[in-house]
């Protein structure tokens, strides 16, 4: 009887971090994208950076996915963020 009511509102409850605010802290621009990257980024999206513009130039469907959230996460809009894939990805 003690559980019940708190099983019963786990589903509605979130208890990550509230991204709904909507403020941007900064802004990453293309130019400034591979001197961010190569300074700050972590080694795991840093390797993803360098295998996608590097010479094998390909990224599995995983990979893209992840580095276009982490895109997102460090403040490139999404304008720049197309342009950077379509960019990437027409230059075999």
């Amino acid at each position: 009887e003690r559980l019940g009511p708190l099983l019963h509102n786990l589903t509605n409850a979130y208890l990550g971090a509230d991204f709904s605010s909507g403020t941007v802290t900064g802004r990453i621009t293309l130019d400034k994208l591979p001197a961010a990257m190569n300074r700050s980024a972590p080694m795991c999206m840093r390797a993803l950076f360098q295998k996608m513009t590097g010479s094998p130039h390909h990224l599995k469907h995983d990979g893209r996915m992840q580095f276009g959230l982490f895109l997102k996460g460090i403040g490139v809009t999404l304008e720049d963020s197309l342009a950077w894939w379509r960019g990437e990805m027409m230059r075999r």
